[in-house]
């Protein structure tokens, strides 16, 4: 019988390599959860640094897209990512702590008349809408008030864009596969009604603080910033890229935090000792700082942390990272080669659900998080927001954003599963959570 010829296992729906003498070892990793997950290859054994080599290699061969939907030349997102970090620094996230912790008291108070019944709650839609809040505020100067307004457009326009049908998922299939068809098919990414209200809300957003003279601290402020200035050393910065930057900033705050909340809240509903540790933990920094919740109160939480880490590794918010060769290179001490222009895939779900790095992997441990413990594996085999030169830029911003949701939520009110709860696919976009939620004693 004639044998498949191998190859990497690079490449968005590349297919695995499966001859059995192929000198790239690849062992399936079959360990449930999500069901687009339950058969992912990985490498193993003689490539195990293989990622860092792939996500660090040379620095800046291994580069995607602007910061991140349309692939662009290495030089080009070198230069605005460098323009753009700016507005996630340290500094920049203290001074919108306050815009922060005010969108998570208002969830508080959407919350007190539920939990004064001891009633239930879908959580990811909660989330959502403190999600859509936070961004909607800190990236845009808007107010959404989407606990008051669940209908508001804004947020209908996000559900397109998160929901995606089939048809949708062929779509991007196309878009990412081959570009030049989807280009000539007019076949495009994302909903275009959906693309076409957010270009229009950053558009209007923009001629509304250039006619006004209107600044502010936040990160649409840099982007006209970068917009009025032109590039230094490319094309002037459209309204379109304009708006590009601001729509990530939307998907990366929105679904990787509300998501992540969401998830965390689920397993400490299911671990009540770990719920009960980290409420443990809470009370004794917010005691210290007299009940409030600070910047300085989050920086002292460990294991809260910690236990976000464990959410991140379970509930993998990008399962996979793209990236895009820009000059051929050659794997130290071997022959296999990528060429320039490959695309290349990198299982971080997979990786984070491999028993090699993490035992047990469908438990939820916290601790897997401590010092000692990170010690022990590989340090690509935790890859939530990338690594290298393109990791996520927004990270410390969605971590905030996340610590502050949950330190909030936890301060008041007790989690605990309802007759409404599903125990398994938690981590299907399309699945709801729902909780039963109360006052603390």
């Amino acid at each position: 019988m004639k044998r498949r010829s191998t190859r990497l296992p690079f490449g968005l729906w590349a297919e695995p390599p499966t001859a059995p003498d192929s000198s790239l070892r690849v062992k399936p990793l079959r360990q449930g959860g999500r069901k687009k997950a339950r058969e992912t290859f990985i490498m193993g054994l003689l490539f195990e640094s293989l990622y860092a080599d792939i996500i660090v290699g040379v620095i800046t061969l291994f580069l995607s897209q602007y910061l991140i939907y349309s692939y662009n030349c290495g030089e080009k997102w070198r230069w605005l990512r460098a323009k753009l970090t700016p507005t996630f620094t340290s500094g920049k996230i203290r001074m919108m702590f306050n815009i922060l912790s005010n969108c998570a008291a208002e969830v508080n108070t959407y919350l007190n008349p539920i939990a004064d019944n001891q009633g239930s709650i879908e959580m990811k839609d909660l989330m959502a809408k403190y999600g859509t809040d936070v961004i909607g505020t800190c990236a845009f100067g808007l107010q959404f008030n989407s606990l008051k307004n669940p209908d508001s457009e804004f947020r209908a326009m996000g559900r397109k864009i998160l929901h995606k049908t089939r048809i949708q998922m062929l779509n991007m299939m196309l878009s990412i596969k081959f570009p030049f068809l989807a280009n000539l098919l007019k076949v495009t990414y994302f909903n275009m009604d959906a693309s076409n209200f957010f270009l229009g809300v950053v558009k209007e957003t923009v001629e509304q603080r250039e006619k006004n003279n209107i600044q502010r601290n936040d990160f649409l402020q840099l982007l006209i910033q970068l917009k009025n200035k032109g590039y230094l050393l490319f094309s002037e910065m459209t309204d379109d890229l304009l708006a590009a930057q601001c729509f990530v900033f939307f998907l990366a705050g929105f679904e990787t935090s509300s998501s992540t909340i969401s998830s965390c809240l689920y397993e400490l509903a299911l671990n009540p000792e770990i719920q009960e540790r980290l409420r443990e933990e809470v009370d004794t920094v917010l005691h210290k700082y007299k009940g409030t919740i600070t910047y300085e109160a989050i920086q002292e939480m460990d294991y809260l942390g910690r236990t976000i880490d464990e959410t991140l590794r379970k509930y993998s918010p990008k399962p996979n990272l793209d990236r895009q060769c820009t000059k051929t290179f050659t794997f130290p001490g071997t022959n296999h080669v990528i060429e320039k222009g490959t695309r290349l895939t990198i299982p971080a779900y997979a990786l984070h659900h491999d028993p090699k790095y993490f035992p047990d992997p469908e438990q939820f441990n916290p601790d897997r998080f401590t010092e000692e413990a990170k010690r022990t594996r590989h340090h690509y085999s935790y890859l939530p927001f990338g690594e290298g030169p393109r990791i996520c830029t927004g990270m410390r911003f969605g971590l905030m954003q996340t610590k502050v949701g949950l330190l909030s939520l936890l301060s008041k009110y007790k989690f605990s599963p309802c007759e409404k709860t599903k125990k398994s696919e938690v981590g299907n976009r399309n699945v709801e959570i729902w909780l039963k939620i109360e006052h603390r004693d």
